[in-house]
């Protein structure tokens, strides 16, 4: 239950969501002063929320300052990436099925490369299905067949393919090392910059002491230019990411889960 309430609180926490909702206020009510104040909080809302300078600005406030590859000495003997970033296309002629990969796809591109250099010894993959309805198909079982095909010795893979959420992120893996008696503690995780905090704290929670690797990370601000002012729709989907973030920190919290 709780799995399909955060996916539906996830929807109602998208600023697009609220534009398109006080636009229709706008158009439909029949009071002229609530027609008004609607249309008005609709372009305040566009605004504010379409303004990179001012996302860029808050998103730099929350993400940690992260770990340069350069920073890191000694190997890692593991990095957990956690999911969310593949699309496995089982609606489309291929077998197997090809993957595609979201945004959010530096999380694994990044754990590559590391474990390329020599930075990472080993690769948990860690996420199950994250979809509510239609076929469950695990994505970090998926990933893995991928990461074969790219050479990844199959020794180096560690799959938890269970896990919907942080929260179970980070209780599947410490169960999961636990079981196979994983000796090291020299770990690394991999996820997006904005979920960083609450990833670390679940962990944390569980006992699992890792090293945050942040990928995604929004640059530091240089000149201001005019083209800040200009709205952009990649912005509110910042917005929407960073928001989730922040609610999710307190629904765990209150959880007792970080």
């Amino acid at each position: 239950m709780f799995f399909i309430l955060s996916k539906a609180l996830l929807f109602l926490l998208n600023p697009l969501i609220w534009i398109v909702t006080l636009l229709g206020f706008a158009l439909f009510l029949k009071k002229e002063k609530w027609k008004k104040r609607s249309l008005q909080l609709c372009f305040l809302c566009l605004i504010f929320f379409s303004n990179n300078w001012i996302i860029n600005f808050v998103s730099r406030q929350w993400e940690p300052t992260p770990l340069l590859v350069s920073d890191i000495q000694q190997p890692f003997e593991l990095a957990i990436v956690l999911s969310g970033y593949a699309i496995i296309g089982y609606d489309l002629p291929n077998d197997p099925p090809l993957l595609s990969f979201a945004q959010s796809g530096n999380r694994l591109h990044h754990a590559v490369q590391l474990y390329k250099l020599g930075k990472v010894k080993q690769i948990l993959l860690s996420g199950g299905a994250g979809n509510v309805l239609g076929k469950k198909i695990s994505e970090s079982a998926e990933v893995k067949r991928y990461l074969l095909t790219i050479g990844i010795p199959e020794a180096d893979i560690i799959v938890e393919p269970n896990s919907r959420n942080t929260r179970e992120n980070a209780l599947f893996t410490a169960n999961l090392l636990q079981d196979i008696s994983y000796p090291h503690q020299n770990i690394l995780l991999i996820t997006s910059a904005s979920h960083i905090p609450r990833a670390k704290k679940c962990f944390d929670k569980v006992g699992l002491s890792v090293t945050p690797f942040a990928v995604g990370s929004t640059p530091a601000s240089g000149v201001f230019h005019l083209d800040s002012l200009v709205p952009n729709l990649g912005a509110l989907t910042t917005w929407k990411s960073l928001m989730k973030e922040w609610v999710g920190v307190f629904v765990y919290w209150m959880r007792d889960w970080v």
